[in-house]
């Protein structure tokens, strides 16, 4: 059985920002569904409204069945890896004080 998120995993320095966003992403892996079902509808509903925002390109949240989460990961602030071939997706999120939260999406 896999462990909870934990706020304190991602919030190794002084990056809370990026923390904050990985830890309520990670929530949304289906294995913390039982956990805490309502900070696991909070990682979904936050997955949902990234993936979203670049619906205009036709890109769209699947089914999640795994994730990976990983902050300051070559000098990206957030990745979430969703799924794995043929179903993923990457989100890239970099987080800048004092502008918008930038996205970016592939499909793998």
């Amino acid at each position: 059985m896999s462990q909870t998120p934990n706020l304190y995993d991602f919030a190794t320095k002084e990056l809370a920002q990026d923390a904050t966003i990985a830890y309520i992403i990670a929530w949304a892996d289906p294995a913390h569904r039982q956990a805490s079902p309502q900070l696991h509808e909070l990682g979904t509903t936050l997955l949902r409204e990234l993936v979203a925002s670049h619906s205009h390109k036709g890109i769209q949240l699947p089914a999640v069945e795994s994730l990976c989460v990983k902050t300051q990961s070559q000098r990206i602030d957030v990745l979430a890896r969703i799924n794995d071939k043929d179903n993923g997706l990457i989100l890239l999120i970099e987080d800048k004080v004092n502008t918008h939260l930038l996205r970016v999406l592939m499909r793998i």
